[in-house]
């Protein structure tokens, strides 16, 4: 026990160590981008007026907009870095849930670091935790609360976990629409732990998880959306495209040598196809199912964008695929997951070499984008600095 407890404490060193290291650029960014409007839209109304307020028409997330007005405090201006800081804690927050979940769902420490780590340097969606107004890794923090909480209350049969999912499962919808979605997780999990045995039977009661989300459609169905054709749909492009959240280290592979003369549908194409043999190699039998696991929860937490938004939003918002990466990390990151004899134990040499190569080229990709968001804070900066001296003038 004293083992166990000494090796995750250092693992929480480590994760927060490259964690800090990753994202600290990322404390110095201004406001750009949509932030300005995000955050300037709660100046001028109270805190009530925050609950009945829809966001441009469209959305509704009260406890964003509270969170937001919260950060901005008494003073007249805005400061960016507390919303920076926010978000930056959080992502990291997440990071440590997803290998406390991860070691509870797996029952491998290593598996769990891995998938961790793979969480906290995830490349694509750099942009959800670096905007100063976005709530993202907060929702994602309530997501993994939600499973671990429903997994630790069917195994332990205690209440309080229980009640700490549903309160996840009610909070999460009023920061973001994707928080409708992790009662459809929690019933993927039900069915898993059902189908493993690991449960004697099938429990109806996760189905109350879904009471919060269908209240908060029924709002969300209630405030005006602009005119226009409905965007909801099976999209093949879209679903392309979003592919890459899962296949993003064979993707990235592709891209960097060329694109192998491929059309980039085709590419996404291969990448994933590529990406799920690997995964299926890596686990083995033994594995699969807890690999369909994180397959299923990644393919429920990309559901929301691959239905309702059209490519042209997506290639310029990969903040929408921050939402799932942590199904994506733990697909990846479970691949350690083995034994110790034979053929399993050269499973798991490969898993962490796997492991380690998608890390290494995940910190890479990441500093890329570390530095075009630096580029855009420091354009947001002159041009706040040009409206300033006009006005002088």
């Amino acid at each position: 026990m004293k083992r166990k407890a000494v090796v995750a404490t250092l693992s929480i060193i480590v994760l927060l160590a490259i964690g800090l290291a990753a994202y600290s650029s990322t404390l110095d960014l201004n406001f750009f981008w949509e932030d300005p409007f995000d955050i300037g839209q709660v100046d001028t109304l109270s805190y009530s007026q925050l609950l009945l307020a829809p966001n441009s028409n469209s959305y509704y997330r009260p406890l964003a907009l509270i969170l937001l007005k919260l950060m901005k405090g008494a003073g007249q201006m805005y400061a960016p870095w507390p919303y920076h800081l926010f978000n930056v804690g959080f992502h990291l927050g997440a990071a440590l849930l997803l290998y406390g979940g991860c070691s509870h769902w797996l029952g491998d420490r290593a598996s769990a670091f891995s998938a961790a780590l793979l969480f906290v340097l995830y490349p694509i969606g750099y942009e959800a935790p670096a905007r100063a107004s976005s709530m993202h890794s907060l929702y994602v923090s309530l997501t993994v609360i939600a499973l671990w909480g429903y997994s630790a209350g069917r195994a332990g049969r205690k209440v309080w976990p229980y009640a700490l999912a549903m309160l996840s499962c009610i909070a999460a919808p009023l920061l973001h629409e994707n928080g409708i979605v992790p009662p459809l997780l929690i019933l993927i999990l039900e069915i898993h732990l059902f189908w493993q045995r690991k449960v004697s039977r099938f429990s109806p009661a996760a189905l109350l998880f879904f009471i919060p989300a269908i209240a908060f459609i029924a709002v969300w169905l209630s405030i005006p959306k602009p005119t226009g054709p409905p965007q909801f749909g099976l999209h093949p492009r879209e679903a392309l495209y979003l592919s890459q959240g899962l296949s993003f280290p064979i993707a990235r592979l592709i891209s960097q040598t060329g694109g192998w003369g491929l059309p980039a549908e085709w590419q996404a194409g291969l990448a994933f196809i590529l990406s799920l043999i690997t995964l299926f190699a890596l686990y083995g039998r033994a594995g699969t199912p807890q690999l369909l696991l994180a397959l299923f929860w990644w393919g429920a937490a990309i559901s929301l964008a691959w239905l309702a938004r059209p490519i042209e939003y997506l290639i310029v918002s990969p903040r929408v695929m921050y939402f799932p990466s942590f199904a994506a990390a733990l697909a990846w990151g479970g691949v350690l997951r083995g034994g110790e004899a034979g053929w399993e134990k050269i499973r798991r040499a490969v898993g962490g070499v796997v492991v380690a190569l998608v890390a290494v080229q995940s910190w890479f990709t990441l500093g890329a984008s570390v530095n075009l968001y630096r580029a855009g804070s420091a354009l947001m900066d002159q041009i706040v600095a040009a409206g300033q001296g006009g006005g002088r003038q």
